[in-house]
């Protein structure tokens, strides 16, 4: 992933065609969101689970085939050694970090495995950032961070995919177990979503240009947190409609944020560093991916076996009341005795947890308002990767100023 992004910004060299770039890069998430679910969903129906890790092997073959004769070659003029000790620690952080907040409902908040692994996280984390202050050659220059367009970009980015994650997670089983869809009819109905982003994310590009970044990026992080309380005044009894809705605006407001956000954590660096900016951008959307899965599955967790445990009747088997409070779908199985109640018990859990993450959007949306840059981009680089300023070439001087011109000049 983050080599596709660097390739992209050392392709396309002028600010409004790379913005352009990025939006397509982007929608193309949105046409795997799409593509994804469904394709999943009818392979589960017809085969055993492990084809969908199976079908996605010749799809690596077309790409490593395609990318060796199409792709150029790239690479740092000035490559450094790997930092592995700062890819040991970041990687023992998160990893105690995540652990920690999944076993959480299980174990209890306040266990001794669950408050060790978070101290631990948190003291390998420290550790980590003051060892890449130090570092000659850092795994990630933390210094960079001191720029707010920069921060406040990969902050967008990160609690875009910590909601989108969290909720997706609780919504297929909402279309599963609730609605009662097969997984293939489930990730149909997730379609709504993708269509929007594949709409507005090359959009956005344009947007940008018309207003500017910080306007389009708020916006689009308002449209994701009204998708989310849309979310919110779900019930057994609304079907699938209001979900459609909530998730066609939450598909308009990452296609508006993504992409924008994504493209100012590109622009504060030179085209060298472009590698850096990719790494951090794709980093935060598997971080904000993996905490949103976790807590949001968490707080789910939680609320939904404490509802499930006083709402059941009396006379459930004590192994059947175990197995219905860790998940949804045991309870469906256990009977309608069971079923109804937990159905119950796992949409207002849901709704209380979509209001919790659209909270957490909205003051997403007032980051990237106070920090993301109001400028809009300008029509060619001032400094391009040589460090040279852009003036046109002599053949071109005086030359009138038509399409051609134009593009030899920019190269």
């Amino acid at each position: 992933m983050p080599a596709t992004l660097s390739l992209l910004i050392g392709v396309f060299t002028d600010p409004r065609e790379r913005a352009m770039a990025v939006g397509i890069w982007a929608a193309t998430a949105g046409l795997g969101v799409a593509l994804g679910p469904v394709v999943g969903g009818v392979l589960l129906d017809r085969y055993w689970w492990g084809s969908i890790f199976i079908v996605n092997v010749p799809l690596c073959v077309a790409a490593i085939a395609l990318g060796r004769a199409v792709v150029p070659e790239s690479r740092d003029p000035h490559p450094r050694r790997v930092d592995w000790t700062g890819v040991a620690l970041s990687g023992a952080g998160l990893i105690a970090l995540v652990w920690a907040v999944i076993e959480a409902p299980a174990r209890g908040w306040t266990s001794a495995a669950v408050l060790g692994a978070g101290a631990f996280a948190a003291t390998v984390l420290v550790a980590f950032v003051a060892q890449q202050r130090r570092a000659a050659a850092p795994l990630l220059d933390v210094r960079l961070f001191r720029d707010p367009r920069f921060s406040a970009a990969s902050a967008t980015i990160m609690v875009l995919f910590f909601a989108l994650f969290g909720f997706l997670f609780l919504a297929t089983q909402y279309l599963q177990f609730v609605l009662g869809y097969a997984p293939s009819a489930a990730g149909v109905r997730v379609l709504p979503y993708a269509g929007a982003m594949i709409l507005f994310a090359p959009l956005s590009s344009r947007l940008v240009l018309r207003f500017d970044t910080r306007r389009v990026a708020t916006t689009g992080m308002v449209l994701f947190s009204a998708g989310l309380a849309v979310a919110g005044t779900v019930t057994t009894g609304t079907g699938y409609g209001r979900l459609a809705a909530a998730l066609v605006l939450m598909g308009a407001g990452m296609g508006l944020a993504g992409a924008p956000a994504t493209e100012s954590i590109m622009g504060a660096l030179p085209p060298e560093r472009a590698n850096v900016g990719s790494a951090v951008n794709d980093t935060t959307r598997e971080l904000g991916g993996a905490l949103g899965v976790a807590i949001v599955g968490s707080i789910m967790s939680s609320l939904y076996a404490s509802r499930l445990s006083d709402a059941l009747p009396g006379g459930v088997p004590a192994p059947v009341a175990a197995a219905a409070r860790d998940s949804l779908g045991a309870a469906v199985q256990a009977g309608a005795a069971v079923a109804d109640p937990a159905r119950e018990a796992f949409v207002r859990a849901m709704s209380q947890a979509s209001i919790v993450v659209a909270v957490v959007a909205a003051l997403g949306a007032l980051v990237a308002w106070r920090h993301l840059p109001a400028g809009r981009p300008a029509t060619a680089p001032a400094h391009p990767a040589g460090g040279h300023s852009a003036q046109p070439s002599s053949a071109a001087v005086g030359q009138k100023s038509t399409p051609s011109a134009r593009r030899r000049s920019r190269v």
